[in-house]
C-alpha cells in the first residue's frame, strides 16, 4: 500500500513539471513570458530552496491523492 501510494505521489508530482507539460510551455513562451517555475529558477540562487506542495490543490484533489496524502501525514 504505502510503495502504491508513493508511486501516485511521485507520478502526480512529476506531472505538475514543466517538461511533462510541453504544450503550456509552448503556450507561455510564445507570448514572450517564462513559466513560474522559470522565473523563480533566475531569482533563486541554484539549490537555496526546495518546492514544497507542488501537487496540493486542485491536482491532488482531482486525483483522489488528497486521502493518501493524509494518511501518509
Amino acid at each position: 500500500m504505502k510503495d502504491e501510494t508513493n508511486d501516485a505521489l511521485r507520478q502526480a508530482k512529476d506531472s505538475q513539471q514543466d517538461t511533462s507539460r510541453a504544450d503550456v510551455v509552448t503556450h507561455v513562451h510564445s507570448g514572450n513570458k517564462l513559466t513560474a517555475r522559470e522565473r523563480v529558477d533566475l531569482l533563486l540562487d541554484p539549490d537555496s530552496a526546495v518546492e514544497y506542495g507542488s501537487i496540493a490543490a486542485k491536482s491532488a484533489t482531482a486525483s483522489g491523492l488528497r486521502k493518501q496524502v493524509e494518511l501518509i501525514l
